[in-house]
């Protein structure tokens, strides 16, 4: 095994009318693998960290919200971790939805005391399906999102990342 990521989160969110307030209880951690420390001789990097975020989001029109939030660690390895992280980000999404489907795309910036607040930004294409199982404020999201950045928040801390990933979330 080279690597294994890890995340658990509790949110807890409060929907007020188009928009919402969340907080959220998470735990991230990644590990490398004993075969990627033998192989290239690399030094244990584990990270982990427990953390409490805040986030709002205000839906400025149909097809447009923004947000913006924080988060503060609670517990941190290595010790010596920033603590803290601020995000915002925008989503724009079609108002007028294709079949049972609505496009959307998103751009999300963070700033990490894990990298001397020097933004990152992660972009996303996807699509939507609103009201999953017939309930209000529950739909899934699938997209792509390219990362070519330094992964502060990983083990594999040595060069920067590039990949595609394809999360699936339901809300």
């Amino acid at each position: 095994m080279i690597s294994t990521d890890w995340i658990f989160a509790i949110p807890l969110t409060w929907h007020l009318g188009n928009h919402w307030l969340r907080f959220c209880y998470h735990h991230m951690s990644s590990h490398i693998g004993d075969e990627y420390i033998v192989r290239f001789d690399a030094p244990v990097g584990d990270y982990s960290r427990d953390a409490a975020d805040f986030t709002a989001f205000h839906k400025v029109s149909p097809g447009l919200g923004v947000y913006g939030g924080g988060s503060w660690a609670f517990n941190v390895h290595p010790k010596g971790s920033g603590r803290l992280l601020a995000r915002a980000g925008v989503q724009a999404e079609s108002s007028r939805p294709s079949g049972a489907t609505v496009p959307y795309a998103a751009a999300d910036v963070q700033w990490d005391q894990n990298n001397d607040w020097e933004p990152r930004l992660n972009m996303q294409i996807g699509i939507r399906l609103p009201d999953y199982a017939a309930r209000d404020h529950c739909d899934w999201r699938s997209s792509f999102s390219p990362a070519n950045h330094h992964r502060a928040n990983s083990a594999m801390r040595m060069r920067g990342t590039s990949r595609w990933g394809s999360p699936s979330t339901l809300n």
